[in-house]
């Protein structure tokens, strides 16, 4: 992915629903879709809980949220995500702040985009959900072989359950967040 591929495609399809075509998603909703950093701020502006997380541009951006005591040990491990891409690319692990200047300069040596880095939760399953008229349509978790798997990408072997997930229980939460 690339910074700004969401918002062309959004801009696109804006222009289609000037037109008057009907479409679904909203085109307001693709810019969502390969920027993370986006995703971040409306999850913030929503009261989405979030793991902790940073968007790091360097690695003196890095060093200056150090010093100001806004990431430290107590932060470790975490995961530094790309933040236009998708399907689990541009994931690293990085376990502890002193291997963090190095594995960062190695991960923008090869993605040349600014970092995310979150605070790695060890869950066991995600929750993919398909919400469309006020309803969920559609709705999966995708499982973990272990809880130490770096991600829940089928790639990495993860396998996806349809029969288990707790629709009933997401409703309500996923009903208030489309109003928001």
């Amino acid at each position: 992915g690339a910074a700004g591929v969401g918002a062309a495609i959004a801009d696109h399809l804006g222009e289609l629903s000037r037109r008057h075509a009907i479409l679904w998603p909203r085109p307001e909703s693709a810019r969502l879709y390969q920027d993370k950093i986006a995703l971040k701020a409306l999850f913030e502006q929503t009261g989405v809980p979030t793991p902790r997380t940073w968007v790091i541009s360097s690695v003196e951006e890095l060093t200056d949220l150090v010093r100001n005591g806004s990431l430290g040990e107590r932060d470790f491990p975490v995961v530094m995500k790309h933040p236009y891409a998708a399907s689990s690319r541009g994931m690293a692990a990085c376990s502890s702040l002193a291997d963090a200047p190095t594995a960062l300069t190695a991960w923008f040596a090869e993605h040349q985009a600014p970092c995310i880095v979150q605070e790695r939760l060890h869950i066991k399953f995600d929750v993919r959900v398909t919400y469309i008229g006020g309803e969920i349509i559609h709705a999966y978790r995708r499982v973990k072989a272990s809880t130490d798997d770096l991600t829940s990408g089928t790639g990495a072997g993860s396998i996806l359950d349809f029969k288990s997930t707790p629709i009933a229980e997401l409703t309500p939460f996923v009903r208030d967040f489309a109003s928001r």
